[in-house]
């Protein structure tokens, strides 16, 4: 019989202590100053050099608007003149009048700046008032980033709700996030009140995060801390790293236990089994992939680095995770890394509530687990 890994879907703790939610809600200046710094980024500025021009003529040459469209722009006071609101789309111009307006955005500008909502398929594991738990497949971005401004959480999770209209425009109510390819349990809130007690709890570690992870080779010792600050790797801008003198001048604190719950190949390990004593093409697969050696890990981060779980791993105890090529794991089983956020714990933001939820491995890890058996 086939163990697995002792992971329950959607289990709730309810015990309710008494803790009051943090009393410190007030926005961080920095946000509040955020979208006026974004929309005095997205003006443009143009210098009159022919003098006697009007106003919705200039407009219409030196942009990609009609002259309807300049007029409309200049009724909305979105068109200054010497930095005061223009009032008549026949006002003439002077050489050397420095004339800025901020142009109507595209839908495809609106996504880079705001999310939209898309109806897109999510597994919601606990929702309420204040918060949303998912269970995020791997291959999905928490926010837009990196080129990529739709189908992604965020934009999944604003189709019927509000989130918290806090932090960075393109991901409202977000207090932590995992990667494209990384698996399991995420939180977001959809209050102010939430996301600043939640945010609190994330920077003074009191929020339980465990992952289960495959991992090529065999951890030794088979469990510890790994303490090892991380910053991003100089000659490759796209990974983190732990080693060298750069990460110990000037990488941030990381923390990650871990133990080992079970060793590939197993030593008691029977012959892979075979139909009618003749191996059949999957069993053939199958005993390739037992013959590597390899290890399922269950991994709790004390911190919330940038790929720390992925970066720990690979070059603090040379044990790549199966999938991640990017630090050197082996791709050839699997298409992604072998990393599932198995277990979320917290103490509700407002109610105090202590929250537990855990995920069963999505079906290519656990598919990947049977192979390595």
């Amino acid at each position: 019989m086939t163990t697995r890994p002792d992971i329950t879907t959607r289990q709730t703790m309810t015990t309710r202590p008494n803790i009051a939610p943090h009393p410190n809600t007030a926005p961080h200046p920095e946000l509040e100053q955020h979208s006026a710094i974004e929309e005095e980024a997205d003006l443009t500025h143009r210098t009159v050099t022919n003098p006697c021009e009007r106003l919705d003529v200039f407009l219409a040459q030196h942009s990609e608007l009609s002259r309807n469209q300049a007029l409309a722009l200049i009724r909305s006071q979105k068109v200054r003149v010497n930095g005061k609101h223009a009032e008549k789309a026949a006002q003439r111009l002077a050489r050397g009048d420095t004339v800025c307006w901020q142009a109507p955005t595209t839908e495809a500008q609106q996504a880079r700046q705001h999310p939209r909502a898309e109806t897109i398929a999510l597994d919601i594991v606990f929702e309420d008032d204040d918060i949303v738990v998912v269970n995020k497949r791997a291959g999905m971005l928490v926010h837009a980033g990196a080129g990529q401004f739709d189908g992604t959480l965020v934009n999944a999770l604003l189709a019927g709700r509000q989130l918290a209209p806090i932090g960075a425009p393109l991901r409202p109510g977000i207090v932590h996030r995992l990667d494209q390819e990384t698996s399991g349990l995420l939180v977001a809130c959809k209050t102010t009140r939430a996301y600043h007690a939640l945010s609190l709890a994330f920077r003074n570690h009191t929020i339980t995060r465990r992952y289960l992870a495959f991992c090529g080779g065999h951890p030794r010792p088979s469990s510890g801390l790994i303490d090892a600050p991380i910053t991003r790797d100089p000659r490759h801008r796209l990974r983190m790293t732990c080693r060298g003198a750069t990460a110990a001048a000037k990488g941030k604190p990381a923390r990650t236990r871990y133990k080992v719950r079970e060793f590939f190949p197993n030593p008691n390990k029977n012959n892979i089994p075979t139909k009618n004593n003749i191996p059949t093409k999957n069993n053939i697969e199958d005993k390739s992939a037992a013959k590597r050696k390899a290890a399922l890990v269950e991994l709790e981060l004390e911190t919330g680095r940038t790929h720390q779980a992925r970066v720990h791993m690979a070059q603090s105890l040379n044990c790549p995770l199966i999938g991640d090529a990017r630090y050197g794991g082996d791709a050839t089983l699997l298409k992604r890394q072998a990393l599932h956020a198995a277990q979320l714990g917290f103490q509700h933001p407002i109610s105090g509530e202590a929250l537990h939820f855990k995920s069963e491995l999505p079906q290519e890890l656990d598919a990947l687990f049977t192979a390595l058996r």
